[in-house]
């Protein structure tokens, strides 16, 4: 046990402790304390009921019997990390530990272990920037409904007007107090955040107001407007392969556990497990929709990310309003609706930001949803450029005081104030000032099928949890969109190969390695073959992803991965594939921002022995910017040769 770290596990009902150990135990008192020889030791801040990491060793665990049921690091799995010439051992704390929370319905509010943060009205000049956050407007929908036949009312509770552009900000916001105010978190110390953008923005506007350094650790998928937003507000960006799983030693969540054990003074407020996450829904989010319907609520749907938004909204309605509907949403790809047999699904990858996970994250309490729905890119990107264009929610807000409900349409102002909601008509000026994106189109499209239960008179409530701000290369793009086949191309400014197929292209078999072939081999084939990439297939041509020059040049030097390192472990998978009968125009918008697209077709395979007919895809070809403007050029000069020689001839 000489290298071993410590595990913990531990549960308290009814003021009984139990705990398993492998090293450094010692009773004292009150609670028990641990240590461990490798990274150091837990501290616990038994008022608050947090914990931190002391990266220095030499110091104790200790936990008391109020707060052990809701944040200690529960039992841990071990990782092994390279260090150098060496491995060590380094604990890695899941995001998907069961909950220790005991709420419960008919629970007495005040024997809650947290602190409680009542609803305020919002004050005309405020301390700083973190005090705007919350107190969103809730508007009606009109258009879209109408035009889905929905007979109920439909809300909107805007999120999307917060500082940072998301509904994000509330959690941060409460992490960042909850953790000053139990003494975790002190002048000079390091926030660390495993986060798909939106939290990190909130963390790095916090961070930013209130002088901390801030590292935020988010995965390539996540537009370049986020990252660009974190960097102005001074944050630093670690990035992690997108098709990483959460438990990868490359995943978002392990890179910000070695990085908080490696820099000193650092913190994880970690969002998957702080029970600040749902609790800023509980007491804040939740209170608000309540106040501002009057308790008039039949149903209400949210995305599930975290599940900080569900759980707290859920456990507050559920308390006040009993009757009414969570609905929860989750894209195709994901595994947090119920039943699990919904979530069976070929989709390994979505577009959409901020909703989904492959792990349930602890502070994600399902029993709070009523029922699940699925939803996928392309409805939802659709329906998120329909919110902009038909609910014309023309915005740029601060709101100084909660009232019922924005009018349907027009101004309602408080001094400086304004907020200007315009419902009816759409206006030219929507583009600049649109404030609605693709995790809300999501929410909105399931909304329409859930609201489509309700009767006249009921009324649905649709939580729209981020903005535009951050997306305005992706789904508000044109040529992203159809790139994608979201949208049909508007036939303007066509060129006269725009509707070929990519089977006029002439494609040659692409050489493709085995996952077995060693990273040397493979930079040996790239170089004397004169490709920047080489498909990566199983023994029945399946493909398993790609080896890209750069991808691997950057593993090797960075010493992620080793010159005899198989291919396998250093596979790009996030890349695009078309058919055949694709059309040359949508080919061009794909290579506007891709540097290759893979060319597949689907086999089908029937077993003697058996009954079933399988199919798997096999590559065709591989089609580079140069491929096609090569045939572009060539088919020109080929036309101009032959209008010419038609001249001649007459």
């Amino acid at each position: 046990l000489a290298n071993a770290l410590v595990v913990l596990s531990s549960t308290a009902e009814d003021g009984e402790i139990e705990v398993r150990i492998s090293i450094g135990t010692r009773k004292r008192g009150f609670g028990l304390h641990l240590t461990d020889n490798i990274g150091g030791a837990w501290r616990h801040n038994s008022g608050g009921g947090a914990w931190r990491h002391n990266p220095g060793g030499g110091a104790s665990l200790g936990f008391c019997r109020t707060c052990v049921r809701m944040t200690p690091p529960a039992t841990s799995s071990i990782l092994l990390v390279r260090q150098s010439s060496k491995m060590s051992e380094m604990e890695f704390v899941r995001p998907d530990l069961p909950s220790r929370c005991t709420w419960h319905l008919g629970v007495d509010p005040k024997t809650t272990p947290h602190s409680i943060e009542p609803l305020e009205s919002r004050k005309k000049i405020m301390p700083n920037i973190l005090h705007a956050i919350g107190n969103s407007p809730m508007v009606q929908l009109n258009n879209i409904p109408k035009a889905h036949g929905i007979k109920c009312e439909m809300l909107a509770k805007c999120e999307f007007l917060n500082p940072g552009g998301s509904v994000k900000d509330r959690i941060a916001f409460r992490m960042v107090a909850d953790a000053e105010r139990t003494g975790i978190l002190k002048t000079g110390d390091v926030i660390i955040e495993p986060t798909s953008g939106n939290t990190g923005i909130g963390l790095a506007m916090a961070s930013a107001v209130k002088g901390y350094r801030c590292i935020i650790v988010m995965p390539e998928k996540m537009s370049n407007e986020k990252v660009d937003a974190l960097r102005a507000l001074g944050a630093e960006i670690v990035r992690t392969p997108t098709a990483a799983s959460f438990d990868s030693p490359e995943g978002l969540i392990a890179v910000a556990q070695r990085l908080n054990k490696e820099i000193p003074n650092s913190i994880i407020l970690d969002q998957y497990r702080n029970p600040g996450n749902p609790l800023s829904h509980y007491d804040m989010t939740g209170e608000e929709i309540f106040q501002q319907c009057e308790g008039k609520i039949d149903m209400v749907v949210i995305a599930a990310g975290t599940g900080g938004t569900i759980t707290g909204v859920g456990r507050k309605l559920k308390e006040q309003c009993p009757n009414c509907v969570i609905v929860g949403v989750d894209p195709e790809g994901s595994i947090l609706a119920q039943p699990e047999q919904i979530n069976d699904s070929d989709v390994s990858f979505y577009e959409v930001e901020g909703i989904g996970y492959d792990f349930l994250p602890t502070v994600l309490d399902r029993s709070m949803v009523d029922k699940w729905y699925k939803s996928n890119d392309k409805e939802s990107l659709v329906m998120a450029r329909r919110l902009i264009r038909e609910e014309g929610l023309l915005c740029e807000f601060q709101k100084s005081k909660l009232k019922p409900l924005c009018p349907t349409r027009w101004v309602q102002r408080h001094e400086t104030v304004m907020v200007m909601v315009q419902l009816h008509h759409y206006v030219a000026a929507v583009a600049a000032l649109e404030k609605i994106v693709q995790c809300s189109g999501a929410v909105m499209s399931v909304a329409l099928r859930a609201a489509a239960t309700l009767k006249a008179g009921q009324r649905c409530v649709v939580i729209l949890p981020d903005g535009i701000r951050n997306y305005m290369t992706k789904f508000v793009n044109d040529h992203w969109m159809h790139a994608r086949d979201f949208i049909e191309d508007d036939g303007t400014n066509k060129h006269w190969w725009w509707n070929l197929k990519v089977s006029s292209l002439g494609l040659d078999a692409p050489l493709t390695v085995l996952p077995t072939v060693t990273c040397q081999e493979a930079v040996d084939i790239m170089k004397k073959e004169g490709f920047d990439q080489l498909p990566v297939v199983d023994e029945g041509g399946t493909v398993l992803g790609m080896v890209t020059m750069g991808n691997l040049m950057s593993r090797l030097i960075n010493t992620k991965a080793l010159p005899t390192d198989c291919v396998e472990k250093v596979l790009y998978r996030q890349f695009r594939k078309i058919k055949l009968d694709t059309n040359l125009g949508r080919l061009s918008r794909i290579l506007d921002k891709d540097h290759f697209v893979l060319v597949v077709h689907s086999q089908r395979l029937s077993d003697s022995n058996k009954d079933v007919v399988n199919s798997r895809e096999v590559i065709i070809g591989i089609v580079t910017p140069i491929d096609l403007l090569n045939f572009i050029t060539h088919s020109q000069d080929d036309k101009h040769k032959s209008a010419t020689s038609s001249e001649e001839s007459y």
